[in-house]
């Protein structure tokens, strides 16, 4: 499995906040999540639901300006170009050092 990204990857992500990374998942793996997926059907009831997402970015990305899931207080602290580094809302999974 390819682990590493482009320089063209990054500047793509840093403009658009996603890079579509084929190949990073193998066949058995899209459709375990895409079952995860449909069992998280909408909330057809009154009552809250708590959910979770998971975004992957390459170490050492810049904050675009672009609100995503980052909490509130944090993304009031950042600042457009600032390294994404903190390690309770971006932790680094695989370092590469």
């Amino acid at each position: 499995m390819k682990t590493s990204v482009t320089p063209t990857q990054i500047k793509y992500y840093q403009e658009n906040g996603f890079v579509h990374h084929p190949g990073l998942l193998s066949p058995d793996e899209v459709a375990e999540l895409k079952a995860d997926v449909l069992d998280a059907a909408a909330n057809m009831t009154r009552k809250r639901r708590i959910a979770m997402t998971c975004g992957y970015m390459p170490d050492g990305c810049t904050f675009n300006g672009q609100r995503n899931i980052l909490p509130k207080e944090y993304f009031e602290s950042l600042k457009k170009g600032d390294t994404l580094c903190n390690n309770d809302w971006n932790p680094l999974v695989h370092p590469t050092k």
